[in-house]
């Protein structure tokens, strides 16, 4: 991708047509050559990570401290690092206990030094062989398997949960909107938010509570995600349905 960015679009990030273009063809790449699902969001953070990155490896970016063909950490100061926690839903593994369950998810609870070794040796979109290596890294360092997947479950995977494991996780379901400061905005032009005791903000999407449970750790989880995972910027009152 880094080649095909510089060869096709050189300047992109001062162009917006441009780098619209760059998205579309991270989502093609994505769900054709990959089968991966990429919302737009996504397209945009993964294509404006490695238009940056190509800019450092010619050594465009020097003066931030990024130097001229130092390809692996380049990689991973401008790429993996910003995008380790993208709110992806896409990208799916097996874990070791048989779920299926979104590559994101164990990623963002990987230790970086082990995770970066478990890399060595597989291409990028190599999900499934990058999490088994990371599994038996971790265990030749500390003798037991890693947790990787019981962070960020959905409502109906909390549901099916013993009471008592619910518990010691922390876990608790909302009754109604208003319970625990919560609630949903419906704005006009077709503008969806929520507002708790941070603040109000726009979300991708019309929060359903009947996906929605609260973590004592992580706080609102929505669709096995953080619901910050869905927030796109503070509400602007000019929304407000009159």
């Amino acid at each position: 991708m880094k080649f095909d960015i510089e060869e096709k679009y050189g300047d992109t990030l001062n162009s917006t047509d441009k780098l619209l273009q760059v998205c579309k063809d991270v989502q093609v790449i994505g769900e054709g050559t990959l089968d991966i699902r990429m919302a737009g969001e996504t397209a945009i953070a993964v294509a404006m990570a490695f238009i940056d990155y190509a800019k450092a490896c010619e050594g465009e970016l020097e003066d931030a401290g990024f130097k001229a063909g130092e390809w692996e950490a380049n990689h991973y100061n401008l790429v993996e690092a910003p995008l380790k926690e993208i709110p992806a839903r896409e990208g799916y593994i097996v874990s070791e206990s048989g779920r299926e369950i979104p590559f994101v998810t164990a990623r963002m609870q990987m230790d970086d030094t082990l995770y970066l070794k478990a890399c060595d040796g597989h291409y990028a979109s190599d999900l499934q062989g990058i999490y088994e290596a990371y599994c038996d890294l971790y265990r030749e360092k500390t003798g037991t398997s890693p947790d990787l997947e019981w962070d960020f479950l959905t409502v109906e995977e909390a549901e099916a949960l013993d009471p008592d494991d619910r518990e010691y996780r922390g876990i608790s379901f909302y009754e109604d909107e208003e319970e625990g400061g919560l609630a949903v905005l419906l704005g006009k032009d077709g503008h969806y938010g929520s507002i708790d005791r941070d603040g109000a903000f726009e979300t991708t999407e019309r929060i359903d509570f009947r996906q929605l449970y609260y973590s004592d750790q992580e706080g609102p989880v929505y669709k096995g995600y953080p619901i910050r995972a869905f927030l796109k910027g503070p509400w602007n009152p000019a929304w407000d349905e009159k």
